[in-house]
């Protein structure tokens, strides 16, 4: 039988809406995402993916606790495509996306069976906006993604190899499982998870003793998943700074993390609420109102008891499946990141691995609506008599409308458009004129924290030179502008000892000062000069040495410095003699500008 004519076969009314609603998704979070920029840690990881390549010092390091060699990896392959677009860092998203959503359909059928139930808590997944905070930020997304798709093709596999007494599906949930630990070190959750889903939800119809026999019928692949835990942990141990992996220095606020991430973010960006963008930012998630927040918990909480009328006490499973998990990921949000807690109570990265867990556990718990058998209850009988596939269809329109709403409104805030407005101005002006001396600071800090200037550009792919040594230095403001440098107010400062001159300065190498060490970057010294003629002036401060042309008249030259203590020297390598009149060192700020509307 021809390809195509298999291919059609299969597409049943099931596999034909999942097509569709793949496709959609693809559409509605390539639209956010394209209009995405470069953010934070992205900036840093680029830069040191171009400089020191694909090496142990790039792959194998300690990033605030995180040990990601996969992600590093997939930066450094496509770094070699950045330049300064967000397409191909897009492209990684969507395409990522679209795998994890149909390996977690395929999972779903797996588990469940083909029925069009399925469809409702998987688009609750395809679309909630729970997920635009981290899918626009490429570093969040390459975390969360790659993690996400671990755990839906482990848990696959361990079924499949479950059910069909398959080595090759174990040995592939072995390996997958170790994938998912290099891209994140989160994933070793994937093994206990996979461990309840066998318990709770595979082998759900068996009495418990069989449930725990058929786990040592399969003790090698369970053996091998310890194995590689084991051996991870060790590495990651190994690789991570003493005192880095947990912060946490403070009992866990149990109230704030069911109150603000469950209560109002969680809950209602499952439902696709809240439908507006009041109090998004970045990745925090917007402001659920205490009233929308109720209304929301009482669906879901419809949703439970409507579970154990459908399916007795076997609903249990399900829901002891999700408060496990949701129990793990808020322990690790509380432990890994106390010092930054009331800031990312309502940041979805942190619960989103849990995204595919809700799926299975409300399809779990609302088994007796998939299943028929003696045992069925008549208000299941009665309801899935109803759910025909236009109902489910409507109900799956519903989710789509509600969190295309969130989505919408939430987009401006996630997509980072200060980043991209401020790197793509440094770059045109320091393409548009290479030759101005422009200071190598940093930039503000809701853009790059870990990156300087000089860092970020060399990240996008913009070849530009920093703290060339001037008559006219300049410095970037907040919002890229250029401004002219000087040193900050009360800087340390001397006067050369010959009246007139200060110090006079020729083809010997003349001493003429002594600086202290100082912290403060970007430390500029600043020489004021006079010069009868155009001449270079070679000067070495602590060791590090740098000429300049300097124009005939009286002037000041600038020099960017370390922060060592050392001697301060020059010498005219070309021209007549110099006067250096003074000398200052110290912290670079913006040069204060007369005031031209004074009368």
């Amino acid at each position: 039988m021809p390809l195509h004519e298999r291919f059609v076969r299969r597409m049943t009314p099931l596999t034909s809406a999942a097509a569709a609603l793949i496709a959609l998704q693809a559409v509605v979070r390539g639209w956010v995402v394209s209009d995405s920029y470069y953010f934070q840690d992205d900036f840093a990881h680029l830069d040191l993916a171009r400089s020191a390549g694909l090496t142990t010092e790039f792959l194998v390091r300690d990033y605030g606790g995180h040990v990601e060699v996969g992600q590093y990896f997939l930066m450094w392959l496509l770094s070699h495509a950045i330049d300064g677009s967000f397409a191909p860092a897009a492209f990684s998203v969507i395409v990522l996306q679209a795998a994890t959503s149909l390996g977690l359909f395929q999972l779903l059928r797996t588990l469940f069976g083909d029925s069009r139930l399925i469809l409702v808590p998987w688009t609750a997944y395809l679309f909630t906006p729970l997920a635009l905070g981290f899918s626009s930020w490429w570093s969040a997304a390459l975390q969360t993604l790659p993690m996400q798709l671990a755990t839906v093709v482990v848990l696959l596999a361990v079924t499949r190899a479950h059910r069909q007494r398959s080595r090759r599906w174990a040995l592939l949930s072995v390996l997958v499982f170790a994938a998912g630990l290099l891209m994140w070190q989160k994933a070793a959750l994937i093994l206990p998870l996979a461990l309840a889903v066998h318990l709770l939800v595979t082998t759900h119809d068996l009495p418990w003793k069989e449930r725990l026999v058929g786990l040592r019928r399969q003790w090698g692949m369970w053996s091998a998943h310890a194995g590689v835990l084991g051996a991870y942990i060790f590495f990651y141990l190994a690789t991570v700074d003493e005192g880095t992996a947990l912060t946490q220095a403070e009992p866990i606020r149990w109230g704030s993390l069911l109150t603000q991430t469950l209560f109002r973010m969680f809950v209602p960006g499952l439902f696709g609420g809240p439908w507006h963008a009041r109090g998004a930012e970045s990745t925090i998630y917007p402001y659920t109102e205490t009233y929308a927040a109720l209304i929301f918990l009482f669906v879901f909480a419809c949703l439970v008891v409507l579970s154990f009328v459908v399916s007795g006490a076997r609903a249990y499973a399900g829901w002891l499946l999700l408060v496990g998990y949701l129990t793990a990921d808020l322990s690790l949000l509380a432990l890994g990141r106390s010092d930054w807690i009331g800031l990312l109570l309502r940041d979805p990265r942190y619960v989103a691995d849990a995204l595919p867990v809700v799926t299975i556990a409300v399809l779990a718990s609302c088994r007796g609506l998939l299943e028929t058998g003696r045992s069925e209850r008549a208000a299941a009988v009665w309801l899935r008599q109803r759910m025909t596939m236009a109902v489910v269809l409507r109900v799956v329109a519903l989710l789509f409308v509600s969190s295309l709403i969130t989505t919408v409104r939430m987009a401006p805030a996630v997509q980072h458009e200060y980043a991209a407005n401020f790197t793509r101005g440094v770059a045109d002006q320091m393409e548009a004129e290479p030759e101005r001396s422009v200071l190598n600071s940093a930039p503000p800090y809701e853009i790059s924290a870990r990156a300087d200037l000089e860092g970020m550009m060399n990240a996008v792919g913009a070849e530009v030179v920093f703290d060339r040594p001037a008559v006219e230095m300049f410095i970037f403001d907040g919002l890229a502008q250029l401004r002219l440098v000087d040193l900050f107010p009360g800087s340390d400062e001397r006067t050369g000892p010959v009246k007139g001159c200060g110090w006079a300065v020729d083809q010997q190498e003349a001493d003429l000062w002594s600086v202290e060490s100082d912290d403060a970057t970007p430390r500029v010294l600043r020489m004021g000069y006079y010069a009868g003629s155009e001449a270079t002036l070679h000067v070495s401060v602590a060791g590090r040495s740098s000429s300049l042309d300097v124009p005939a008249g009286v002037g000041r030259a600038f020099f960017v410095v370390g922060p060592e203590s050392g001697r301060v020297s020059a010498r005219v390598e070309d021209g007549d003699g110099v006067c250096v009149t003074d000398l200052a060192v110290g912290a670079a700020w913006v040069a204060v500008q007369p005031d031209t509307t004074a009368q």
